[in-house]
């Protein structure tokens, strides 16, 4: 039995074994109650190890017994408050586990998750009369530009629904593309105005950033923009 669970806990954090590297939430609904997942640990040495102390996010509970006998296996209970949290998109956490095992007292665990909204089935009736976000451009491409250089354009996130559209957040993969919406509510028919700024300051070639807008559309909650341009010194 011990052996199958060195197999099946290949990671070795100290004298604990767990599963995976970083521990993966998957999805999280910021609209719904927190979300729980267990995973599996286990003490592969010959004493028993004291969970002393966990450090983690106010949104990120975890729970797990306060002592894991030799040759144990144990579950360690994450709760995710995404609400608490109240941000969309990709989510990367980190939680200290303070232990006795000498090998390594101290473990620095990685948890991820996707933030999002949930939406529950709708009818087609529905679907009609809901929002519905579309973009006057799929992508963005700015060109050439130089090292440093700030070029900045607008692209109009437009409400081709029946309902208002709420823009709940706009996020971008790189500190180099800051982007801003001049108004969160968009009435049907209407535009407003994304503004997207591109200062590259590392390094030249081709490059693809992404602008990801979070809103209540229920079939684009979360729509990815690309930003493309050529750097050059």
């Amino acid at each position: 039995a011990s052996k199958m669970c060195e197999d099946e806990l290949p990671v070795a954090r100290g004298h604990l074994r767990m599963q995976e590297n970083s521990l993966s939430m998957a999805n999280v609904f910021i609209n719904r109650p927190p979300a729980t997942k267990s995973f599996l640990v286990f003490n592969a040495s010959e004493i028993p190890i004291q969970i002393e102390r966990i450090v983690s996010p106010s949104y990120l509970t975890v729970n797990m017994a306060s002592e894991l006998m030799p040759r144990q296996v144990g579950k360690m209970e994450m709760t995710f408050d995404a609400q608490a949290k109240n941000k969309y998109g990709f989510a990367s956490e980190s939680i200290e586990l303070h232990t006795s095992d000498e090998r390594q007292p101290v473990k620095y665990l990685s948890v991820y998750a996707n933030l999002s909204e949930y939406f529950p089935p709708l009818s087609n009736d529905e679907l009609k009369r809901a929002p519905l976000l579309v973009l006057d451009s799929a992508s963005v491409h700015l060109g050439t530009v130089g090292l440093n250089q700030v070029t900045t354009r607008t692209v109009k996130v437009m409400n081709a629904g029946k309902q208002d559209l709420q823009i709940r957040d706009v996020q971008t993969n790189c500190h180099c593309v800051p982007a801003k919406v001049h108004t969160r509510t968009v009435k049907p028919g209407k535009h407003a105005q994304l503004t997207l700024t591109y200062q590259p300051t590392e390094r030249t070639g081709t490059t693809l950033k992404a602008v990801s807008i979070y809103s209540n559309d229920p079939l684009k909650s979360a729509l990815r923009l690309a930003v493309q341009a050529v750097v050059k010194e």
